[in-house]
């Protein structure tokens, strides 16, 4: 298989040998150890393919066994490109175009920030800029998981993030830290609600008793705890 591939990259030809010695001409290629594949008689001779590269050494044989030769069919990716060997500027800039094509797609061009409300990811390329990480720059000058860990320890209000480098694009996605909102603390008495709509992940009560427990889903303005503790024998206490 690798010598065919090779054969087809470097060109072949398909050639006709006529006369009473073809057979005398096959038993020299075979004796010498030519590469020639693909026999096929018919009634004045026998067809078969050739190496370019060792077609001219065929002749002394032909002229040896009194054999006409002549090629019926060239194939091979040679041919195929050789109508272009005289138009060598369309073949520098053909390659000229694959090395630009190699050295450019080997750098980022491109940036995408999710996670974040918009008009935000220019803070987000700032900080990347301040590593190093810019436009042109080389994909694989980088440790992307080093990286990640540098610009988390720099900056504590991001809370997550992720480097995926795809091609020319560097996609951030990245979750920055959320304040708790503040509860007053006035010392009195009071009930706990809920502000605004959503679902407890985690509720921890050290005073007070707990009206809703981690996963339900709550509406604004429900009781999540309550400062009224009844006990088993009737007696209510107002927890602050």
């Amino acid at each position: 298989m690798v010598l065919r591939f090779l054969a087809w990259f470097f060109g072949y030809v398909t050639i006709e040998v006529i006369g009473e010695g073809s057979t005398q001409f096959m038993n020299l290629c075979a004796n010498y150890k030519k590469d020639v594949w693909g026999f096929y008689r018919f009634d004045q001779g026998v067809r078969m393919n050739v190496k370019l590269s060792e077609f001219k050494s065929l002749r002394a044989y032909a002229k040896r066994t009194n054999v006409k030769m002549h090629i019926v069919k060239k194939s091979g990716l040679y041919f195929t490109l050789r109508p272009l060997f005289s138009r060598w500027g369309l073949v520098i800039g053909a390659l000229v175009f694959c090395c630009l094509l190699y050295v450019l797609s080997g750098r980022i061009w491109l940036f995408e920030v999710h996670g974040i409300p918009q008009g935000e990811e220019t803070e987000i390329l700032a900080i990347l800029q301040e590593e190093g990480v810019v436009q042109g720059a080389r994909r694989n000058d980088y440790e992307w998981a080093t990286l990640r860990q540098a610009i988390l320890a720099k900056h504590p209000e991001i809370s997550w993030m992720s480097l995926n480098p795809q091609g020319s694009l560097l996609s951030v996605d990245i979750s920055k830290t959320t304040t708790p909102p503040s509860v007053a603390n006035n010392h009195e008495p009071c009930n706990l609600t809920a502000l605004c709509d959503g679902r407890i992940v985690e509720i921890q009560v050290f005073t007070g008793e707990a009206k809703v427990k981690s996963g339900d889903a709550v509406v604004k303005g429900d009781m999540l705890i309550s400062g009224v503790v009844e006990y088993s024998d009737g007696c209510t206490v107002l927890k602050q």
